[in-house]
């Protein structure tokens, strides 16, 4: 009887294969599996993934250039962790930022708790939530369209989703180009409110949804 596709010590992540021109073949990570091995070894490593609830969008396997393009995507998928956190610090900057009303307001300071019932949470300096929001950002949009390098542009647009996204995404942009012109020099001292954060807020349902 010849031996499984997927060794019994895996777990479901060490994949060992066997290569019918090769005795064994041992793939150390499921990416270089559906990437390089044979048709027996890439089906037994999509198994893999589909009992670990992570999957490659179907559209892509039926591309002629599947090979070349799936290691983009397990790069993408690597880095599941710092996207997380990133939708997690967008969340809490709602908490860290200084509220825009709460600027405006010369009678009372934002300092003062007992007035405003804001908690006791420190706020960032606008300096500070400039950087915050900035990373973020920058973090956001690689998230956002990182999927083009293996999806393409065809089956990316056509997802409505990704157009929420990336619509969610320019909010975010034009909101602090906005808020930054308001808090520079320049003559323009009319800013009702902010919409990041809630906006912030959608794009986290949109993730935590996937």
């Amino acid at each position: 009887m010849e031996k499984p596709l997927l060794g019994e010590s895996s777990g479901g992540r060490d994949i060992r294969f066997r290569r019918r021109d090769q005795p064994t073949s041992n793939f150390p990570r499921r990416s270089d599996a559906i990437t390089h091995g044979s048709p027996f070894q890439k089906a037994a490593a999509l198994v893999d993934l589909a009992e670990d609830g992570i999957g490659i969008p179907e559209e892509i396997l039926d591309q002629e250039n599947f090979e070349s393009v799936a290691k983009f995507y397990f790069i993408f998928i690597q880095f599941d962790i710092i996207w997380t956190l990133n939708y997690f610090a967008m969340i809490v900057l709602n908490f860290l930022e200084k509220p825009l009303w709460c600027q405006n307001n010369s009678g009372h300071s934002c300092n003062d708790r007992e007035f405003f019932y804001l908690g006791e949470l420190p706020y960032l300096t606008a300096a500070e939530s400039f950087v915050f929001e900035g990373i973020t950002l920058i973090i956001l949009v690689a998230h956002i369209f990182f999927p083009i390098s293996y999806e393409g542009f065809r089956i990316y647009w056509k997802n409505p989703l990704t157009w929420s996204k990336v619509i969610c995404l320019c909010i975010l942009v034009i909101d602090l180009v906005a808020y930054a012109i308001y808090a520079s020099p320049v003559n323009f001292n009319f800013l009702p409110f902010r919409i990041a954060p809630y906006i912030r807020v959608v794009l986290f349902i949109l993730y935590i949804r996937l």
